[in-house]
């Protein structure tokens, strides 16, 4: 029956995440059939992250008052029901509201499926079964776009929700039947569990760490794939296949780390995953600050360069994803261990919400794609040149001692990880990187771009806002 309950819990936690990555790849057809905007299309995501969140610890304290098993069920039966809403949905506007909706019943998903595993499994197990929760969730990160992005080409992006419908139906059949002891715990506590942190400095601690992991991992993503693109000249396709590596890598070695929490000490593997994440950023920041990689680079062929860096990158995402899952199966599970029974809906939301809150911390401080005219595609040929410096067929890059025009974007001041770099790419484009021959110096063998084959920048590159 505990292996059913735990399937049951696993399932939905799979289909919570994977409900958001599933459509990110269908917002454009989704657009083209209900005749909405990008800013407008932006919110069927948006609406989804905002009421879950707004709403976890309320969730977990309903679930303290009227039953985590009921709120559970509330929470797959209305997470079924707007599914088929959005399979049916007419508009943009009907599309955005269901995905309010079924934000607010994914809260209480996210605040009552960990407190049921710790009341269910037995401790000795416990770890192991909050580390293989934890790898649905990066499961369903991971193969979200995959599946989603299959079905929107194959069987349009309603078919979507019509899974999620059916595998959300098999989830809240399970629970409905095997799992049938109520666990209520009262109303005598605050909403927010101030207590915890001000009593319990393992809870506050472990909640502290979380959130530091998450701000700095988060976004780790959004940056790789932008110098994976627009420094190595990736197609999003190839980007995406290594990128994939991470969540590969942490869904399946949280199982295993939760197992070891359950053996050893969890400070121990938490410092231990830390360490991992550390290393594995300090080496991605060191590649896109190596300021001499370009002249090291010049002298190698184009798919010399690639494959070099290619193969200094995956090992460090390798690392990332294993210091992640080595970081947060032993830290759920100690925060998980640190509170008694009548707190483990309130744990439970306040971990959700402090993942939350890191995941927008990080998104909130990485670089942003610009929308100004300047970084767009020009639709013609550049307009003709209007002074004698500018009429050169081959015009002298930009000195690094020289300071930045007032005008110009892409050269900063502050050396921040992004500006080094778009630094980087700066270089790159010096020294006429070819799309299918040689890197050639430009003051030892000059080729013009009609001759060399270079790409033009509004293809090469990216504007990004700092």
């Amino acid at each position: 029956m505990e292996r059913k309950i735990l399937f049951s819990i696993m399932l939905s936690s799979f289909l919570t995440p994977f409900s958001s990555s599933a459509l990110t790849l269908s917002l454009p057809s989704i657009g083209a059939e209900l005749s909405a905007g990008p800013d407008i299309l932006a919110w069927i995501l948006s609406a989804y992250l905002v009421t879950s969140a707004l709403c976890l610890l309320p969730m977990g304290k309903a679930a303290d008052i009227y039953g985590k098993r009921r709120i559970y069920l509330l929470g797959l039966a209305g997470f079924t029901a707007t599914n088929i809403i959005g399979a049916l949905a007419s508009s943009i506007s009907a599309l955005i509201v269901m995905r309010a909706l079924q934000g607010f019943f994914a809260s209480m998903l996210f605040a009552t499926g960990m407190a049921i595993l710790t009341l269910v499994v037995p401790k000795e197990h416990r770890g192991f079964a909050l580390g293989a929760n934890v790898s649905v969730v990066y499961l369903g990160l991971a193969t979200g776009p995959f599946l989603g992005g299959f079905l929107n080409y194959y069987l349009g992006w309603r078919s979507i929700f019509v899974l999620i419908t059916a595998l959300t139906a098999l989830a809240w059949g399970l629970a409905r039947r095997y799992l049938t002891q109520e666990w209520i715990t009262g109303s005598g506590h605050p909403m927010l569990p101030l207590r915890l942190f001000r009593t319990n400095r393992e809870f506050r601690l472990s909640n502290l760490t979380a959130m530091v992991s998450y701000s700095a991992t988060f976004a780790v993503s959004f940056l790789l794939s932008l110098y994976l693109q627009n420094v190595l000249g990736l197609s999003s396709r190839e980007a995406g296949f290594l990128l994939l590596l991470q969540p590969a890598v942490m869904a399946a070695l949280s199982p295993a780390c939760g197992h070891l929490s359950d053996k050893l000490p969890a400070r121990l593997l938490v410092s231990l995953g830390m360490g991992l994440i550390a290393a594995a950023l300090l080496g991605l920041a060191a590649i896109v600050n190596f300021v001499d990689f370009a002249n090291f680079a010049v002298f190698l062929a184009p798919t010399s360069l690639v494959m070099h860096t290619t193969a200094v990158l995956l090992p460090l995402i390798a690392v990332l994803g294993a210091g992640i899952a080595l970081f947060n199966a032993p830290n759920n599970n100690a925060i998980m261990s640190c509170v008694g029974p009548a707190d483990y809906s309130l744990a439970t939301a306040t971990l959700s919400a402090v993942r939350l809150l890191g995941q927008f911390a990080s998104t909130a401080s990485s670089p942003r794609p610009s929308s100004s005219p300047s970084c767009s595609p020009s639709p013609g040929p550049p307009p003709p040149p209007t002074t004698s410096a500018s009429a050169s067929p081959s015009p002298s890059p930009p000195s690094p001692s020289s300071p930045p025009s007032a005008s110009g974007r892409r050269w900063h001041g502050r050396k921040t990880l992004p500006n080094r770099l778009l630094e980087l790419l700066q270089l790159l484009e010096r020294f006429h990187i070819v799309t299918g021959g040689v890197y050639v110096r430009q003051k030892y063998s000059p080729v013009s771009d009609s001759q060399s084959g270079v790409r033009n920048s509004e293809s090469s590159t990216g504007c990004v806002e700092v």
